[in-house]
C-alpha cells in the first residue's frame, strides 16, 4: 500500500511509541524459552513483561530462558514452582527475579530466534498468548486527529462562507456550485471510509470484536468534514475558471 506524504509523516511519528507486550502463556517443554519479540498484525514488538501464572501450565519445565528484553516479571509468574532454573543475561531482570524469589540462576549468552506471530486480532497462537497495550495505534489516532485539525478548520470556515453567500442571495460564485461538488465528493468518501473500516476491523487487533457502527460513525463524520474542505477548494478553483473566461478560450 502506497501512503501519501502526510500519512508517511504521521505513521513515522507514531512508530516511536511501541506497544508494551506481556506474555501470559507459553507452550510447555523441559526448556522453556520466552521469545524476545513477537509480531502482531505484521508489526514487530518486544516482549517486555511476563504476567502472573504465565508458566502455570508448564508442568515439564526444568529451566526457563528469559531474554534481556523482559524488564518486568510478575511475582506469581511461576505459580508455586521453585524447582526451575532461570537462565538469562547477567544483570538482567531475570537474574534479579531469581535472586529475589529463591530460584537458581544460570547465565546464558545465546537465544533462539523464535518469533510467534499473531494475526486477525487473535493474540493466541501455537500455545503462546500475549496482551498488547496498543500504544502505537492510540498515538497514531491522536497524530491523525492533530494533522487533520487544520483541514477541519478550513472546512468549517468554508461552510461559513457558503452559508453567508446563500443568505445574501449572491448569484454565481462558490456557493452556486458547492452543493453538487460536495455531494459527489462526500458520496465517494463515505464509500471508501466504509470499506476501509471493514478492512481495519478484520486485520487490526485493537478493533477486533468492536461494533461496526461504533467505529464507522466517528470516521464518517471526520470524512465528511474533510470532504467539505475538498469540495470547497474545488468550488473555488471552478469559480476562478468560470470568472476568467478560461472555458471560452478553450472552446
Amino acid at each position: 500500500m502506497t501512503l501519501s506524504p502526510l500519512s508517511r509523516f504521521v505513521t513515522a511519528l507514531a512508530q516511536y511509541n511501541r506497544d508494551t507486550v506481556t506474555l501470559t502463556r507459553i507452550p510447555d517443554a523441559e526448556a522453556v524459552e520466552v521469545p524476545e519479540k513477537v509480531t502482531i498484525d505484521g508489526v514487530s514488538c518486544n516482549v517486555t513483561k511476563i504476567a502472573e501464572n504465565a508458566f502455570a501450565e508448564c508442568s515439564q519445565m526444568k529451566q526457563c530462558i528469559i531474554p534481556a528484553s523482559c524488564k518486568t516479571i510478575a511475582d506469581g509468574a511461576f505459580g508455586d514452582r521453585q524447582d526451575v532454573t532461570i537462565c538469562g543475561v547477567s544483570g538482567s531482570a531475570a537474574q534479579a527475579y531469581a535472586k529475589e524469589h529463591g530460584f537458581s540462576f544460570r547465565e546464558v549468552d545465546s537465544f533462539t530466534e523464535t518469533v510467534p506471530a499473531f494475526t486477525d486480532g487473535n493474540l493466541e497462537s501455537d500455545g503462546y498468548a500475549v496482551k498488547s497495550s496498543d500504544t502505537y495505534r492510540k498515538y497514531l489516532s491522536g497524530y491523525i486527529n492533530f494533522a487533520t485539525l487544520g483541514l477541519e478548520l478550513v472546512g468549517f470556515l468554508g461552510l461559513l462562507a457558503v452559508l453567508f453567500a446563500a443568505l445574501t442571495r449572491k448569484r454565481g460564485g462558490v456557493g452556486d456550485c458547492f452543493a453538487g461538488i460536495a455531494l459527489t465528493v462526500s458520496a465517494a468518501g463515505v464509500c471508501v471510509t466504509t470499506i476501509n473500516t471493514w478492512i481495519l476491523m478484520r486485520y487490526l487487533s485493537a478493533w477486533h470484536g468492536r461494533p461496526f457502527l461504533l467505529l464507522l460513525v466517528p470516521r464518517v463524520i471526520e470524512e465528511l468534514v474533510v470532504c467539505m474542505v475538498q469540495a470547497y477548494l474545488i468550488a473555488v478553483l471552478y469559480d476562478i475558471y468560470r470568472n476568467r473566461g478560461i472555458s471560452k478560450k478553450i472552446h
